[in-house]
């Protein structure tokens, strides 16, 4: 019996992310053209995708990969996030972004092992160093209720003997130029990197076994032997495939009713004049994390630029319509100009939206999902880092080699049911607000 899926969404991101529109135009690899036949097919060129792909080439030199992506890479959502490549425990859904020892142990581990593949990735080639700032993260408070939060961070620092540093609000603000924070702590295993920068770069460093094809979305699939992955101008025939298109994912007919989309939102503004950096003061580049999960992250980058983020939004279809898009340029101006207010005349160059799926049980979604097909999706917000571990260990889950990592991620739950469309959008919106509303001047 054949099993086709239709594939009824596709990635659609727009051209207004300041990482990718920032960088030297790239040229595309040709897309899928005729048929081609290769042993493994991954779907995704972000994060996993790219590390799935790698990990495959090492160890199968051999086999023939195809590694397919809808759009140019770097453009997606692996390209749009605020470029903190975390290696401590980041839960989304704990205000203070940490949920129990066991749990916050667990996740740094897989955390600093792909922090560890990426370096690899990135440092042993002509990789722009610039762009891999080993510089650490602040997570930084506005309000005593974000003192508090802090507080409790720092005792789950304390209980797994993780080194971090205390910072006073002068001390925030000879490094940022801003004197809007209270109190910070500083941890010194996180990496800031140009997103859109680091991803092209792995897709153009692949291993000479994988051939990427970008701007080629998948259409169908036929889900018998060999799978046909089909695009408008061509096709794949695989004997094993990996989906690592995150969210995505479900419209290829796995976990429709287990996903959460969401879209997050930043805004970068042009480039600082000399007299506008003479105002500001501070160091050349530094990243802060927001004491509450809902607040505001910030970024100011070697090219000298400021970047906003903040809010998130439910996205059934992972589109950012320009009335959302204006709210947020909006918002994140009033975030900006209460930090900088030396600077209110800088106007944004860029408010982009970014996708990223949650589940109810911060379960992600890995290993076999039926015969000859694997999955590694459903990161909850941690794409860079826990993306590639995930992509990594699938691979070598596909291959047959075994880790103590790997039979971790395995022994985990997969995602919760959902409550159907509407029901779910409404709950996740109420949840949404009430949490923007309670993080008051931390956003």
């Amino acid at each position: 019996m054949v099993n086709i899926q239709q594939v009824r969404l596709l990635p659609a991101d727009d051209n207004r992310c300041a990482w990718y529109e920032s960088l030297p135009k790239r040229i595309p690899v040709k897309p899928l053209r005729g048929i081609e036949q290769f042993d493994i097919a991954v779907v995704g060129a972000g994060y996993t995708g790219l590390a799935a792909a790698r990990r495959l080439g090492e160890l199968l030199p051999h086999k023939r990969i195809a590694l397919l992506e809808a759009q140019e890479v770097g453009i997606g959502a692996a390209g749009r996030s605020s470029g903190f490549a975390i290696d401590l425990a980041h839960d989304m859904r704990s205000k203070s972004f940490v949920d129990g020892l066991e749990e916050t142990s667990r996740q740094t581990r897989f955390n600093r092992a792909g922090l560890a593949y990426l370096k690899e990735g990135v440092l042993n080639s002509d990789y722009d160093s610039r762009n891999w700032e080993e510089l650490g993260k602040i997570h930084a408070a506005a309000t005593l209720a974000g003192e508090a939060k802090l507080q409790g961070f720092s005792k789950v620092l304390d209980s797994l003997k993780e080194p971090y540093h205390w910072l006073s609000a002068d001390e925030i603000c000879s490094i940022t130029g801003s004197d809007y924070y209270r109190r910070g702590i500083h941890t010194p295993g996180a990496v800031l990197v140009q997103p859109a920068a680091m991803v092209q770069h792995l897709a153009d460093s692949l291993p000479a076994n994988v051939t990427l094809y970008e701007n080629s979305p998948v259409k169908e699939v036929q889900y018998n032997q060999p799978i046909c992955l089909r695009s408008d101008s061509g096709e794949v025939k695989t004997n094993q495939l990996i989906l690592a298109n995150n969210g995505y994912a479900q419209y290829l007919g796995f976990y429709q009713h287990h996903l959460i989309p969401f879209m997050t939102y930043g805004s970068m503004t042009r480039v600082l004049n000399n007299e506008e950096l003479k105002r500001l003061g501070g160091d050349n580049s530094w990243g802060i994390i927001p004491a509450d999960a809902f607040g505001s992250s910030l970024r100011k980058t070697l090219d000298n630029r400021l970047l906003v983020r903040h809010t998130y939004s439910y996205a059934d279809q992972f589109r950012a319509s320009p009335r959302m898009l204006k709210r947020m340029h909006d918002e994140h101006r009033q975030s900006f100009e209460r930090r900088f207010p030396m600077l209110a005349n800088v106007d944004f160059e860029y408010t982009w939206g970014g996708a990223l799926c949650l589940s109810r049980n911060g379960a992600p979604v890995f290993g076999q999902l039926r015969e000859n097909i694997y999955g590694a999706f459903c990161m909850n917000g941690v794409g860079i880092t826990k993306g590639t571990i995930m992509g990594k260990l699938i691979a070598e889950h596909l291959a047959g080699q075994r880790s103590e990592l790997g039979d971790l991620l395995l022994s985990y739950p997969r995602p919760n049911l959902v409550p159907p469309g509407l029901i779910l959008k409404l709950g996740v919106t109420i949840d949404l607000a009430r949490r923007s509303i309670g993080v008051g001047l931390e956003k």
